[in-house]
């Protein structure tokens, strides 16, 4: 059951990540407003402000709270993979 689980999370999150990736596709190069919402090992989550996409960037020196200008460096629905950099 619980492999079960950890399959259906992993879809579910694979589904976002795609439809995160087409919304964003023809918006390369354009700037977003962003809170981040957690800093980790990993790098910092950040939440664009203007469209429900949740992803992580290395932001350097911010705490969760802080809002941030991030650009879109990539979108590829084929990877589902979205790229921003801080401002």
């Amino acid at each position: 059951m619980a492999r079960a689980e950890a399959q259906a999370g992993q879809i579910e999150r694979a589904v976002i990540d795609l439809a995160e990736a087409v919304v964003l596709a023809d918006r390369v190069g354009d700037t977003f407003s962003a809170v981040v919402t957690d800093a980790d090992s990993r790098g910092d989550r950040i939440q664009l402000c203007a469209l429900p996409v949740v992803a992580r960037l290395e932001a350097g020196r911010v705490t969760p709270g802080d809002a941030i200008d991030v650009a879109l460096q990539s979108a590829d629905p084929g990877t589902r993979r979205i790229f921003f950099a801080r401002r």
